[in-house]
């Protein structure tokens, strides 16, 4: 009969389950389940989980934050995304970037893991889309824009 890896918390003294992480121990859980397809296909992936269980309890930080409309600017979110992520700068810092498309799990409330991972970021990345800035293109060239300066115009 098949059954299912046991969970961390099922191996923990009553007084230590409540406060251990449950996001952590469906983790742990996955990387030793039984079956291979069942497992973190990657090291990547298997980094990810765990960096998201950090993040959700405030104990890391996303190095990017990647911002895009998905009908025109998904493309290019994700090929920054696969560029970036997991790179290491000069300085030795593993760069984790924070993509919806990535990091919201399936039945989480969408707003809250948006909102978490804006909140936990180093850097935001806005990818403005043509239909964002094509109106700045219609302002007349000579059009003086009044500037204010300490409220003198």
């Amino acid at each position: 009969m098949d059954e299912p890896a046991a969970s961390v918390l099922d191996k923990l003294p009553d007084d230590r389950r409540s406060k251990f992480d449950h996001n952590l121990a469906r983790v742990i859980s996955q990387a030793l389940e039984k079956y291979v397809l069942e497992r973190f296909h990657s090291v990547d992936e298997m980094h990810d989980a765990v960096y998201a269980c950090l993040i959700d309890r405030g104990e890391a930080v996303y190095s990017v934050f990647i911002s895009y409309r998905v009908a025109t600017e998904m493309p290019l979110a994700r090929l920054l995304f696969d560029c970036l992520n997991h790179t290491v700068t000069p300085g030795g810092h593993r760069v984790t970037v924070y993509l919806d498309h990535a990091r919201l799990v399936k039945g989480q409330d969408w707003e809250e893991g948006f909102a978490s991972g804006l909140l936990h970021s180093l850097c935001f990345f806005p990818l403005l889309s043509y239909g964002a800035t094509a109106p700045l293109a219609d302002i007349p060239a000579d059009r003086k824009d009044k500037v204010r300066i300490g409220g003198v115009d």
